[in-house]
């Protein structure tokens, strides 16, 4: 199967998205939101829409999002699956009939999400525990619309993650960190965290934290990944896809 990865800046990509891309077989190809330069979505199985500073919303400042948006569109309405991480988040929650809007706090760091009911029920979350400590970089956020629940939240954010048809994901928070990964967000956008909050961790502490909380989620990650990608175009069987998971081990960086 191949998996686009949409960028919208070079230091958010897809971490360990592509470390299981790479495990299970699949191919993974990246484009940069800027370059308007988007893939056949007939030869597309998934795509992953990453993170980035901008606002998901101000196509002023960042006119190329009408394009992205556009190519986006078509592809969900034509059956493609999707997963958006943050901003990516936002731009997907849009195109579904949702809006971004203002966060009442920022939120940047290890803090934990809890499972809602919807959360529970979804086959597509149906491996996850019911708290876990995750990786947040956000000051925004996503409404969702009234035929959408959130299936997750956390005390500084009602909606973390959202399930569209059971083909698309959006997740407000970070599952794809990798030490690395982290470690160039922070030189990139290390100055959004002065001035603090309840809900703002030191960039030492992010980093310090990284090794405690980085096989929880991994594991979420690779179990959402194959639940949305399980019945996509050129997905492997479950059964193959199974026996490669089980030579998977854990690991930070890349």
């Amino acid at each position: 199967m191949r998996i686009h990865v949409i960028k919208h800046v070079p230091f958010e990509g897809p971490g360990r998205i592509a470390d299981w891309a790479s495990a299970r077989g699949h191919t993974i190809t990246e484009s940069l939101a800027l370059t308007c330069e988007y893939p056949d979505p007939a030869d597309t199985g998934l795509v992953c829409v990453m993170g980035g500073p901008m606002d998901a919303d101000d196509h002023g400042a960042s006119p190329w999002l009408t394009e992205e948006k556009a190519w986006l569109r078509a592809f969900i309405d034509g059956g493609g699956r999707a997963l958006g991480v943050c901003l990516g988040a936002q731009i997907l929650a849009e195109l579904i009939g949702g809006r971004v809007e203002r966060n009442p706090e920022r939120e940047i760091g290890w803090f934990e999400i809890e499972m809602t009911e919807s959360g529970r029920r979804s086959g597509v979350f149906a491996q996850w525990p019911e708290r876990a400590v995750v990786g947040h970089w956000h000051g925004d956020t996503f409404a969702l619309p009234p035929s959408v629940s959130s299936v997750a939240s956390s005390l500084a954010t009602a909606n973390q993650a959202f399930e569209y048809d059971g083909r698309v994901v959006g997740l407000q928070f970070h599952l794809e960190w990798s030490a690395s990964g982290l470690r160039a967000l922070v030189d990139a956008c290390g100055g959004e965290l002065s001035g603090g909050g309840r809900f703002v961790q030191s960039a030492e502490e992010m980093l310090i934290d990284a090794d405690e909380h980085s096989e929880i989620c991994e594991s979420m990650l690779w179990s959402l990944l194959d639940a949305v990608a399980r019945e996509a175009p050129g997905a492997e069987p479950a059964s193959t896809q199974h026996a490669r998971g089980a030579t998977k081990t854990h690991r930070v960086g890349s």
